[in-house]
């Protein structure tokens, strides 16, 4: 038992180190599953993606299953569907067709907003116990399961996110975007199905809606006087309907509908003066959103709000929701380690007054900016215990986060729009010299934008320190910039830079008082700080 328990210790560890080293969360479930059934000794296995609401069971991934298997196996999971979904690894014995009995263990590796991700290891020899199989899979599912578990909970989301803006930003038409947010929306929450509304609270009217899923005539046929009373014209945040079928203000249009649906989830959110967007996901069983399943769906609505701007036409609105999506998006991934947040508001700030310090048009300077925003979303693949760990990492732990910026460059590379941005956040942690990382550039092969934003980001990193790294004086980090130029830093980005600084410290929300300020003395301070740049 000690000695299986150390081999799938040792499994879901190797898991767990490529998930931090940014793999594809499929790709490392794929290779649990591969991993698992040779401790195991198993015939195969199948990893599935398993729902209530409808009933489904998908395949994900096979091991050791042919592929002309596989649909006979879905047939006998979904007569078994109920045991399927435990909390705990159970034992579970399938009969095939002819009568053949198969030993099985159902190992729940995803439990996400109504769907299960579940590993069905098959054929499992006779020699092992499943009983005790099953209780060293509990023992260590549950401590070294949560990255797993974290990280399809990101995926999800980050695909949502990726496919509706890709839509948006590719220019598809309105009526194409808005049913890619209700699909994406519905399938990604395992609902029963979505509903966004465009409505015109000036004439008071409900101008277009769009549908995915179950047609819930109830909620989908209501005028425009109780769509008001479900969600107020100047209500703000979730409405919650717990229970659909004793819903007074929903008109009783579809008993049988009314009899389907029990949950309602909407979020508002303004488009322009006068007009709003409503996304509501309704769902077959009581629903209680968690807060991120909250921040997800204000997320969604606020994709569909810029969508409609875009098709307004009005320009101004479009790109300030637009920033605000993105300052929210950086603001979540800093969120994850309180010693950093602001860190990329500071640095996009930074970037912008050095692009202009140095000639480069307004369109450019406010590249830089959306740059410094998101240059280190790639760290949302990065586990927190090594963010909390900067300027005292091993050499394994700073691989990790050397991973960062190819993680964040191909969650930006589907989204089109974002395409001047994408080597700018892959390459900031090049170094002048050819001594950074991913591929070494040196000198000018590095993009200037890409120059500029590793000199904010060293001098923000400087000025406010981390846990392992105390901050330094203005006039100390300017001293170090100094002697950074020509080494790891472009000298004349360093120079434009500090003429930002001393010239012009109120545009960068600097103080000019903390220029005077006598630089103490941190002779072991470089050292730590290097590890982190």
């Amino acid at each position: 038992m000690t000695a299986m328990n150390d081999r799938l210790t040792q499994v879901l560890l190797e898991t767990n180190r490529s998930i931090d080293a940014g793999a594809d969360v499929l790709e490392a479930m794929d290779v649990l599953g591969r991993r698992m059934s040779e401790v195991l000794s198993a015939g195969g296995s199948l990893l599935l993606q398993v729902s209530l609401f409808p009933v489904a069971v998908r395949p994900l991934r096979r091991q050791g299953i042919a592929s002309r298997e596989i649909g006979e196996w879905i047939e006998r999971m979904s007569v078994r569907i109920l045991d399927c979904i435990s909390e705990e690894p159970i034992p579970l014995t399938i009969e095939d067709e002819v009568g053949n009995r198969h030993p099985c263990i159902v190992v729940p590796v995803v439990q996400h907003t109504g769907q299960w991700v579940v590993l069905l290891v098959v054929d499992v020899p006779d020699r092992l116990d499943c009983d005790d199989c099953c209780l060293a899979l509990r023992s260590v599912f549950g401590t070294y399961g949560t990255a797993l578990r974290v990280a399809w909970r990101y995926s999800r989301y980050f695909d949502v996110f990726r496919n509706v803006s890709a839509a948006i930003h590719a220019e598809e038409k309105t009526e194409t975007i808005l049913h890619t947010i209700v699909r994406q929306a519905s399938e990604a929450m395992a609902a029963k199905g979505c509903i966004f509304w465009i409505v015109d609270d000036d004439r008071c009217c409900i101008q277009h809606l769009a549908m995915h899923g179950f047609s819930y005539t109830s909620l989908a046929s209501v005028d425009y006087e109780t769509l008001c009373r479900l969600f107020r014209p100047n209500g703000d945040g979730l409405v919650l309907i717990e229970d659909a079928r004793y819903e007074s203000r929903i008109p009783d249009l579809e008993r049988l509908g009314k009899k389907r649906v029990r949950s309602i989830l909407g979020v508002p959110v303004s488009i322009v003066d006068g007009c709003r967007g409503i996304l509501a996901v309704y769902f077959g069983q009581a629903k209680t959103p968690v807060p991120r399943e909250i921040d997800f769906l204000k997320a969604l609505s606020e994709q569909g709000a810029l969508a409609l701007q875009r098709a307004m036409r009005y320009d101004r609105n479009m790109l300030e929701t637009f920033r605000q999506t993105i300052e929210g998006l950086a603001l979540a991934i800093e969120a994850k380690d309180a010693t950093t947040h602001g860190h990329s508001q500071k640095v996009a700030t930074f970037c912008r007054a050095t692009a202009l310090e140095m000639g480069l048009g307004e369109k450019q300077a406010e590249m830089l900016y959306r740059a410094g925003l998101l240059h280190d979303i790639g760290k949302i693949g990065i586990q927190d215990r090594h963010l909390g760990k900067l300027g005292a990492l091993n050499a394994r732990e700073f691989a990790a986060i050397q991973k960062h910026p190819q993680i964040g460059a191909s969650i930006l590379q589907p989204l089109t729009f974002l395409d001047d941005i994408v080597p700018l956040v892959k390459y900031h942690h090049e170094r002048f010299d050819g001594s950074g990382y991913p591929e070494g550039l040196h000198g000018e092969a590095i993009p200037l934008g890409a120059r500029i934003l590793a000199a904010c980001d060293c001098f923000e990193t400087m000025i406010s320190g981390r846990i392992f790294i105390e901050s330094v004086s203005l006039p100390e980090a300017i001293e170090k910039l100094r002697q950074m130029a020509g080494k790891t830093l472009d000298p004349a980005v360093v120079d434009a830079l500090i003429r930002v600084i001393e010239h012009h410290p109120e545009d960068i929300h600097l103080s000019r008082d903390a220029l005077d300020v006598q630089p103490p003395e941190t002779p072991d301070w470089f050292r730590h700080f290097q590890q982190i740049f």
